[in-house]
């Protein structure tokens, strides 16, 4: 194999390995997603809840950083909110795996 051919070969390998962690760590955002019954009250893609704002754009919206503050203490967003504070709930690596999940809805 050439040069060219085996940078090719690699690049592809590099590419996949990267989709793949990325697929995993929005599977799991998604997973926290339904396991918390967030889908209760946001709607995605037509399916959910109508109590809380529509998540399906919300990577359109908001920043990754705002959408982890919204999770941990949605109160200082809004101190009227209806929606509960994740913050002692969920691990920061679930916090995380949602953020990345709601951050990449485009």
């Amino acid at each position: 194999m050439n040069r060219t051919a085996r940078i090719a070969v690699l690049a592809a390998i590099s590419s996949s390995i990267f989709l793949a962690a990325a697929c995993n760590r929005y599977s799991a955002g998604a997973t926290v997603f339904t396991r918390e019954k967030c889908n209760e009250c946001h709607t995605i893609k037509g399916k959910g809840g109508a109590v809380g704002p529509n998540l399906t754009l919300v990577g359109n919206r908001r920043s990754r950083e705002y959408i982890v503050q919204q999770i941990k203490e949605p109160s200082s967003h809004n101190p009227n909110t209806a929606m509960p504070s994740f913050k002692e709930r969920l691990s920061e690596q679930d916090v995380n795996a949602l953020a990345d999940y709601l951050s990449n809805l485009k």
